[in-house]
């Protein structure tokens, strides 16, 4: 299960002081802008709002960057001297009326490049902005409720005693929502909600609903007025505390039954909420309390197969829950659209779970491969299915609720049904390549069970949480089916490694002359462990970026953009997929972009916070204060010799100083203890000395070299006043390595004939691989009873030998198909086995 650690005070205060310290060292870097707050944090479609961003590094910025171009920008201006000239980070944001509903990335665009994104909301609601004073009941900012007024305000929680009070009239019977979007939209606010009645009573409070994110729901008892009331819950307040509280009769969607359904189908659904517009009660069911309506709709499900391996959901979705594919509906109302739900794609069959099965000898009958959904209705509620196996079948059986944004965390059993002998049991999937950068670590169990014998089994799931509380809307998708290999991919920027107390740049910005990368990190499913390709399209004009490989096995590999010096600075947007093999069959994935939220400490052991973005923009800008080149490109190399790699430097400007700490990422399995190099100041190039140890799985894989320039010379000044030397942190061109064995060899003729009594000779052929040249030790090995073979030594460079078989004259006869030929290459003073199947037939 995932558990929020506690933080011993005295350590939290270090780590503050440590941030603070760390804080300073990260001003002194290159700048790159960033974005921490954008207010009002949305806009109704076809309308216009005017927005104020804060941030860092964030001059000359004249545009905001969105990710759909039915979302525009433009500065908004003042008169000074009889021009009119842009007011510093102010900008008026045009919406299309169909531009589409939920999340979208804004980013700051200005002298130094493009920044990390927050959140811009589009909706289609009637919108105010919260105005000051309103920290008391009796200052309560007055907002229309009833009807078409269902309103949506932007506020902000500026300081630590802040309180924001809003009120309405209402009328007895109104079922009326309060929605606050806050962490959901990246901000620091930790909510908590409260409803007064026109008596002042506390009627309704809320704090942790989606996630951090309050939400009420109550039934008005009489006419009159009521106050909503928000504060932070630990009193705490910036602009960066921005929200979007939604207030009214709203219609919502608490799940959807089934969660999941076949591509390119338009099937039935049930949608269970609120103020659901034809909607019936739905009898018993139940959340926190409050009654849900039911709606029965028909969905189309996409049938595009990229569609069915996209994540395609306009609202936030943070790391845990990245790795799901899903599509989204909203149901369109009179009173405006509901919010999202995802909705899975499946190719299984899909079967309702059926109560009462909370036992094993009650277990629901269900016939594998297939999807079973259910919900965890109560407090340690346990659903059980059973299901006949036939013998060595393998499963994997897999859990999807944490991941489609519910609070749960499921556990699963497997069991022999004849004796309730365990046979397997999964609580949480660790699969986390990014590891706390974007932790994907979810608590979704999914495990493959051993080969089965054949007979009854039964499986459970429970939710870890239950033992004290259910609802209705804790919904589970159980599959069980055969092992299907694949993967995901998700590219992130290499925030710098050091604490920050402000947003990290999370962003991609190449300088002229200069490299800039993004890790990519592959998901890998039930076993697959073949390469991945993975390149960009859609560069800039005078960008590039070769492909490069995940190796067979590997967790992540550098994606390295390099703009010519020439290189026109400008905006664009790229896309990254990766292509594998898959049981013969070529796949291609779309890479997932994703940010940190905010800061991350690379020091203390927890997740950062971290989403799934949704675009992957990229600035050109000035000059580079270097390059570094690594060479060759390509190179084949044999596992256990040295891989020796050119690094060339170019300085340009004021930089002369030194570049440290140079070391190779993302090398094949196996390597280790690689020192880190140095380019002396009066250096522009060395050699890097990569050891591949006997036992380097061979493949190829893709190297780059990351080091640290700390006295680069920078100033903002215009006329280059005042410089101070910066911290430049890059990484050099990516080399495609081909790790290979020594040697290839052929045996001939095969299948081999010797007869009994006499002696057949067999000619090696060697092929010489990755700069391999020393000698080969040659036998056979296997041979049948009364055949034997002397050893044979290839001399160093040598490319052929003759192996002699001689049979006994009461040697048997037969084919013997599990001989071997082994080739024995010293490289390095170890002994690399190269062993090649072969037939003999003894007459």
């Amino acid at each position: 299960m995932m558990r929020q650690p506690r933080i011993r005070v005295g350590l939290f205060l270090a780590a503050l002081i440590a941030w603070g310290v760390c804080d300073a060292t990260a001003r002194a870097q290159l700048p790159i802008a960033r974005l921490f707050s954008v207010f009002p944090t949305g806009g109704k479609q076809g309308t216009s709002v005017e927005v104020v961003i804060t941030g860092s590094d964030l001059e000359d910025v004249q545009q905001l960057y969105f990710d759909h171009a039915g979302i525009k920008s433009e500065p908004v201006t003042e008169m000074k001297d009889g021009k009119a000239v842009p007011v510093p980070n102010k900008f008026k944001i045009t919406i299309d009326a169909n531009a589409p509903l939920g999340m979208h990335d804004v980013r700051a665009v200005g002298r130094y490049g493009i920044s990390n994104p927050r959140t811009f909301v589009v909706g289609d609601l009637n919108e105010v902005v919260e105005t000051e004073p309103n920290n008391t009941r009796e200052q309560a900012t007055r907002i229309m409720t009833s009807g078409p007024g269902n309103v949506t305000v932007n506020g902000q929680i500026n300081g630590a005693t802040d309180t924001d009070c809003y009120v309405f009239a209402g009328k007895a019977g109104q079922r009326i929502l309060a929605d606050c979007a806050a962490q959901r939209i990246d901000s620091r606010l930790d909510g908590r909600l409260a409803l007064y009645g026109p008596t002042g009573r506390l009627l309704a409070a809320s704090d942790d609903f989606h996630g951090k994110d309050p939400f009420l729901d109550v039934t008005l008892p009489a006419d009159g007025d009521y106050t909503v009331v928000l504060t932070d819950k630990v009193y705490d307040g910036s602009p960066e505390y921005v929200y979007r509280l939604s207030i009214g009769t709203l219609p919502y969607i608490d799940f959807c039954l089934p969660p999941a359904a076949a591509p390119g189908t338009t099937a039935g659904f049930t949608l269970f909420g609120r103020n659901l517009p034809g909607g019936q009660p739905a009898p018993g069911v139940m959340v926190d309390g409050r009654p849900l309506e039911q709606l029965a709709v028909q969905i189309p499900v996409p049938a595009d197969p990229l569609a069915q391996q996209r994540l395609s959901y306009s609202g936030a979705i943070p790391a845990p829950e990245s790795t799901e594919d899903a599509f989204e509906y909203r149901l369109n109302t009179p009173l405006g659209a509901t919010n999202p739900v995802r909705i899975g794609i499946t190719t299984l069959p899909v079967i309702a779970g059926i109560e009462p099965n909370e036992s094993p000898d009650k277990a629901q009958p269900v016939t594998p491969p297939c999807e079973v959904y259910g919900q965890f209705l109560t407090a340690r509620d346990v659903d059980w299915y059973g299901f006949t196996a036939k013998a060595n079948q393998l499963w994997v059986f897999e859990v999807i609720s944490q991941r489609n944004g519910f609070p749960t965390d499921p556990f699963l059993l497997l069991r022999r049904g004849k004796d309730g002998a365990e046979i397997a049991s999964a609580d949480d999937d660790a699969a986390n390549p990014a590891g706390n950068r974007f932790s994907t670590k979810n608590d979704d169990p999914i495990f493959q069970s051993p080969a089965l014998a054949e007979g009854d089994y039964q499986v459970s799931v429970r939710n870890l949480y239950g033992a004290a509380r259910g609802s209705a809307r804790y919904v589970y998708r159980l599959k069980v089916r055969p092992p299907q290999p694949d993967f995901r991919l998700v590219a992130m920027h290499n925030a710098p490694a050091i604490p920050n107390v402000a947003q990290p740049p999370d962003s991609l910005l190449v300088r002229q002359g200069g490299n800039q990368h993004l890790d990519i990190y592959a998901i890998r499913r039930d076993g697959f462990n073949a390469e991945i390709t993975v390149q960009a399209q859609a560069l800039p004009a005078g960008v590039t970026c070769p492909a490069v490989t995940i190796g067979a096995g590997q967790a992540y590999v550098p994606l390295v953009f390099s703009a010519a010096d020439n290189a026109a600075p400008g905006i664009g947007t790229v896309s990254i997929t990766g292509t594998a093999s898959i049981a013969g069959q070529p796949v291609m994935r779309e890479a997932r972009p994703a940010v940190i939220t905010w800061a991350y400490d690379p020091n203390v052991p927890m997740p950062a916070q971290a989403r799934l973005a949704r675009s992957i923009p990229i600035a050109v800008r000035e000059g580079a204060p270097y390059r570094m080149v690594a060479a060759p490109e390509k190179v084949t190399i044999s596992r256990g010799l040295p891989l020796k790699l050119k690094l060339q430097l170019t300085r340009r400007g004021d930089f002369k100083d030194q570049v440290t700490a140079l070391v190779p990422v993302a090398l094949p399995p196996n390597v280790q203890n690689v020192q880190p190099a140095t380019i002396a100041a009066n250096q522009s190039e060395i050699e890097v000395t990569v050891n591949l140890p006997p036992n380097v799985p061979t493949g190829n894989y893709t190297i780059a070299l990351r080091g640290n320039a700390p006295a680069v010379p920078f100033t903002k000044d215009p006329e280059g006043k005042n410089k101070q030397n910066v911290q430049v942190g890059d990484i050099s061109t990516a080399v495609i390595v081909t790790v290979t064995d020594p040697l290839g060899m052929a045996v001939k003729p095969a299948p081999g004939v010797v007869k009994k009594g006499a002696r057949a000779e067999f000619q090696v052929t060697l092929t010489r691989l990755g700069s391999f040249a020393g000698p080969v030790q040659l036998q056979f090995l296997q041979l049948p009873s009364n055949v034997a073979s002397p050893q044979l030594t290839v001399p160093a460079e040598a490319s052929e030998g003759k192996l002699t078989v001689t049979a006994a004259a009461n040697a048997a006869n037969g084919s013997f198909t599990n001989v071997i030929v082994r080739a024995i290459a010293q490289v390095n003073g170890q002994a690399i086995n190269i062993d090649t199947p072969f037939t003999l037939n003894v007459e």
